[in-house]
Protein backbone atom coordinates (compact mmCIF):
# COMPACT_ATOMS: atom_id res chain seq x y z
CA UNK A 1 0.00 0.00 0.00
CA UNK A 2 3.03 2.48 0.31
CA UNK A 3 3.53 3.11 -3.32
CA UNK A 4 -0.45 3.45 -3.71
CA UNK A 5 -0.64 5.92 -0.48
CA UNK A 6 -0.55 9.07 -2.16
CA UNK A 7 -2.00 8.04 -5.28
CA UNK A 8 -5.52 9.56 -6.49
CA UNK A 9 -7.94 6.60 -7.11
CA UNK A 10 -7.88 6.75 -10.56
CA UNK A 11 -4.05 6.27 -10.13
CA UNK A 12 -3.91 3.59 -8.05
CA UNK A 13 -6.77 1.52 -10.85
CA UNK A 14 -4.25 2.67 -13.37
CA UNK A 15 -1.14 1.09 -11.04
CA UNK A 16 -3.48 -2.05 -10.58
CA UNK A 17 -4.28 -2.53 -14.62
CA UNK A 18 -8.23 -1.76 -14.00
CA UNK A 19 -8.66 1.90 -15.06
CA UNK A 20 -10.30 0.63 -18.72
CA UNK A 21 -12.83 -1.37 -16.62
CA UNK A 22 -13.37 1.16 -14.46
CA UNK A 23 -13.83 3.81 -16.84
CA UNK A 24 -16.17 1.03 -19.16
CA UNK A 25 -17.74 0.66 -15.99
CA UNK A 26 -18.49 4.78 -16.04
CA UNK A 27 -19.58 5.01 -19.50
CA UNK A 28 -22.10 2.02 -19.17
CA UNK A 29 -23.01 3.89 -15.24
CA UNK A 30 -22.83 0.72 -13.36
CA UNK A 31 -22.70 0.92 -10.13
CA UNK A 32 -22.54 -2.58 -9.30
CA UNK A 33 -19.03 -2.75 -11.40
CA UNK A 34 -17.83 0.35 -9.79
CA UNK A 35 -18.44 -0.74 -6.40
CA UNK A 36 -16.88 -4.32 -7.14
CA UNK A 37 -13.79 -2.69 -8.93
CA UNK A 38 -13.67 -0.17 -6.14
CA UNK A 39 -12.88 -3.27 -3.60
CA UNK A 40 -10.16 -4.56 -5.29
CA UNK A 41 -7.91 -1.11 -5.20
CA UNK A 42 -6.90 -0.18 -1.69
CA UNK A 43 -9.04 2.63 -0.17
CA UNK A 44 -9.06 4.77 2.90
CA UNK A 45 -12.95 4.36 2.75
CA UNK A 46 -14.58 0.71 1.67
CA UNK A 47 -15.67 0.74 -1.61
CA UNK A 48 -19.58 -0.25 -0.73
CA UNK A 49 -19.92 3.70 1.63
CA UNK A 50 -19.92 5.27 -2.12
CA UNK A 51 -23.67 3.53 -3.37
CA UNK A 52 -25.58 5.43 -0.23
CA UNK A 53 -24.05 8.69 -1.52
CA UNK A 54 -24.75 7.77 -5.17
CA UNK A 55 -28.50 6.81 -3.67
CA UNK A 56 -28.45 9.88 -1.42
CA UNK A 57 -27.96 12.21 -4.38
CA UNK A 58 -30.70 13.06 -6.45
CA UNK A 59 -28.99 14.32 -9.29
CA UNK A 60 -27.52 10.54 -9.91
CA UNK A 61 -30.48 8.81 -9.25
CA UNK A 62 -31.38 10.04 -12.50
CA UNK A 63 -28.48 8.10 -14.22
CA UNK A 64 -28.82 5.23 -12.12
CA UNK A 65 -32.40 4.13 -12.24
CA UNK A 66 -31.92 0.18 -10.27
CA UNK A 67 -31.20 2.76 -7.22
CA UNK A 68 -34.77 4.58 -7.16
Amino acid sequence: MTTLARMTVNERLEAMGRLEQWNAAVEARDLDAMVQLLRRVPLFEPAHRFKPLVDRHPRQRRHYPSLT
